[in-house]
C-alpha cells in the first residue's frame, strides 16, 4: 500500500478468462502492476498473503476455497485488499454475501475486458484517495505531536518562572499535558554540558542539539518509568520531580550513573546541580535558581561533579569586593621582575574570587579585569602584546570560554609570568643598545665599525646586528651615517669651514663619498644646503 504503483492479483478458475484479463489490458499503461494470477481459492489466500495487492479480481465458484470464502478470510483478517467479484450467476444471495464481506464491485460474467479495466481504474482512485487521506492525517497526528511536546515544555517552563498563577488552570494543565509529577514537593536538578567542551565540539547549531539529545535520551533511560519532567530551558536541560530524602539520593546517584556514562563514551562531560524541595508551584524558581548555581559549582571545583545547592554555603547577605589590593600587589610584583611574590598575590586574588562569587559569568568577569589591567601594563611598559595575547588583543575574550577557575588561574599566571620574562630579557638588551647608541655618539669622528662596537659591549657582531635593528629601526650603519651627517648639517651651519674639512671632521676620509651620503639623506649637496640657509 501507498506505493505508485497500484497492485492486482487475478484470480480464476478458467485460463483463458485469465489471460485475457492478464493479456487485454494495458495495467503497466494505467499505473498497475500485475502481481499475480492464481486458478483455484486456497492459492488466492497464498497471494493476498505474500503480495498483499491493493486490489484483487475473484471468481466465486474455483476448486478448494470459493471466491466468497477468499473474500471472507481478506474481510476477517483486516486487509487492505479491495475486491472485485467476478460471476457467471445472477444470485441476489451471492451478492448479499458479497456486500457482507466489504466487497467493492460485482461483474457478471462474460463481461469486456474495458468494464473490468472502468471497475478497476474507479478502484485504484478510491484507494488513491484513501492513500492521499491516510497521508495528510498522518502528517496532522506529527505535526500535533511536535505542537504538543512544544506545548508541553512551554508550559513546564512556564511552571518554573512562576508565569502559570491560576491553580485551577495549572491543575487543568497537569491533565492536558499528561504531566507525570504531582503538584507539590518540587525539586529542580539542572544539567549542563560543562564549559570549554561545547566550544570545542559543538561548531554549528545541529551539532549542539544533538550534544544535549544524547544527554537527554541517555537520563531518560537512566530514569525509567519513575515520574519526573525534563525539558531545555537557557542551554541546559532541567530535571523537574517530586523529592523526598530517599528519592534525592536516589536520583543524584541516576545522574552520577549518566555522567559516567557519558564520560567513558562521549567526548564531552557534563555536571549537575540540585536545588532545594519547595512544596508550592510558585517556588519552582528558586530551586530551578538553586540548582543552576549548585550545577555551576564545577566551574571552581572542576568539571564533570554533581553538587547539591546545600553543600555551597552561600551568605546572601556578603557583598562581593573585587580584590584590588591584590590586583595592585600583583602589577607591584611584575614592575620589580618578583615572579614568587606575583605568584603568591595571584593565589590570593584566586582564592577571594572562590570564596566570593558564586557564578562562573561573574568570576570571569573579575578575571578578565585583572587580565586586561595586564595588557595595560605591558603596553606601558614598551612590550609586544602579540606575544602574550596572540594575533589580536580580542584574544583577551577568550577568557570567557575557559572551563574552571584553576585553568582561568593557569592563563593570568603564564600572562604575568611571561611579562617579567620579557621585561629580564629587555633590561640587559636596552642597556647594550643604550652603550652603542653613546659609543656612537662618542667616537663617530673616528673609524668606527659594527665588529669594534660589539667588542665594546661583549656581544657578537651578528647578534649586536639584529638586536640594533630590532630596537632602534635602522641598521647600525645607516645609524652612524645619520649621527655624522646630522652633525655635518650643524657645522655647515654654524661654521665656515670647508667641505672637504666638514668631511674630515665627521669622520669621512673621502670628500666625494660623503657629499654623496649628504645628499642620499637631505636630498642637496653640502653647498646647496649651506647657501639655502
Amino acid at each position: 500500500m501507498g506505493n505508485s504503483m497500484i497492485k492486482l492479483c487475478i484470480i480464476d478458475d478458467e485460463e483463458e478468462i485469465r489471460e485475457g484479463i492478464s493479456n487485454n489490458v494495458d495495467w503497466g499503461f494505467h499505473k498497475i502492476q500485475l502481481c499475480g494470477v492464481a486458478g483455484d481459492g486456497d492459492e488466492a489466500v497464498r497471494l493476498c498473503e505474500e503480495q498483499q495487492p491493493d486490489i484483487i479480481l475473484l471468481d466465486i465458484n474455483m476448486p478448494g476455497k470459493s471466491g466468497l470464502e477468499v473474500a471472507q478470510w481478506i474481510y476477517q483478517t483486516d486487509s487492505p485488499t479491495k475486491v472485485i467479484i467476478l460471476s457467471g450467476y445472477d444470485n441476489f444471495s451471492y451478492a448479499q454475501q458479497a456486500l457482507r464481506y466489504g466487497v467493492t464491485d460485482y461483474l457478471l460474467k462474460p463481461c469486456r475486458s474495458s468494464d473490468i479495466l472502468n471497475a478497476v481504474l474507479s478502484l485504484k482512485k478510491k484507494i488513491e484517495q484513501e492513500q492521499a487521506e491516510e497521508k495528510a492525517i498522518e502528517h496532522l497526528k506529527a505535526q500535533y505531536d511536535r505542537n504538543s511536546l512544544m506545548l508541553r515544555e512551554r508550559f513546564l517552563v512556564d511552571l518554573m518562572l512562576k508565569r502559570s498563577r491560576d491553580k485551577n488552570d495549572m491543575r487543568a494543565n497537569f491533565v492536558l499535558h499528561k504531566i507525570r509529577i504531582s503538584p507539590s514537593n518540587f525539586c529542580v536538578a539542572v544539567i549542563m554540558i560543562d564549559d570549554g567542551q561545547k566550544e570545542e565540539i559543538s561548531q554549528d547549531f545541529e551539532n549542539a542539539l544533538l550534544m544535549k539529545m544524547t544527554v537527554r535520551n541517555i537520563l531518560e533511560e537512566i530514569l525509567g518509568s519513575y515520574a519526573y519532567e525534563v525539558f531545555e530551558y537557557s542551554g541546559d536541560i532541567v530535571l523537574l520531580f517530586n523529592s523526598n530524602s530517599v528519592i534525592d539520593n536516589w536520583m543524584m546517584e541516576r545522574i552520577q550513573m549518566v555522567q559516567n556514562i557519558i564520560a567513558e563514551n562521549l567526548r564531552f562531560t557534563i555536571s549537575a546541580g540540585f536545588g532545594t524541595v519547595h512544596k508550592n508551584p510558585e517556588n519552582i524558581i528558586e530551586s530551578y535558581q538553586e540548582a543552576f548555581l549548585a550545577a555551576e559549582a564545577g566551574f571552581f571545583t572542576g568539571a564533570s561533579v554533581v553538587t547539591r545547592y546545600e553543600e555551597l554555603n552561600i551568605n546572601e547577605t556578603e557583598v562581593f569586593t573585587y580584590p584590588m589590593d591584590d590586583e595592585k600587589s600583583i602589577i607591584e610584583s611584575i614592575c620589580i621582575c618578583n615572579q614568587e611574590k606575583m605568584a603568591a598575590a595571584l593565589g590570593r586574588f584566586i582564592e577571594n574570587i572562590k570564596k566570593g562569587i558564586h557564578t562562573k559569568e561573574a568570576a570571569k568577569s573579575a578575571c578578565l579585569i585583572l587580565m586586561v589591567r595586564l595588557a595595560h601594563l605591558a603596553r606601558k611598559r614598551g612590550l609586544d602584546t602579540v606575544v602574550l595575547f596572540g594575533k589580536s588583543d580580542d584574544r583577551l575574550f577568550e577568557t570567557l570560554d575557559m572551563k574552571s577557575i584553576d585553568l582561568l588561574h593557569e592563563k593570568l599566571n603564564r600572562i604575568a609570568v611571561t611579562i617579567i620574562g620579557v621585561q629580564r630579557q629587555s633590561e640587559p638588551n636596552n642597556q647594550i643598545i643604550t652603550n652603542t647608541i653613546q659609543y656612537v655618539h662618542n667616537n663617530y669622528m673616528n673609524d668606527i665599525s659594527l665588529e669594534m662596537v660589539a667588542q665594546k659591549v661583549y656581544i657578537s657582531s651578528k647578534y649586536l646586528s639584529a638586536l640594533f635593528k630590532k630596537s632602534v629601526g635602522r641598521n647600525f650603519s645607516d645609524y652612524v651615517h645619520g649621527v655624522r651627517i646630522k652633525k655635518a648639517c650643524e657645522l655647515l651651519r654654524d661654521t665656515r669651514m670647508m667641505v672637504y674639512d666638514i668631511a674630515s671632521t665627521v669622520g669621512y676620509k673621502s670628500e666625494k663619498h660623503f657629499s654623496r651620503l649628504f645628499r642620499a639623506q637631505t636630498g642637496m649637496t653640502p653647498g646647496q644646503f649651506r647657501n639655502m640657509l
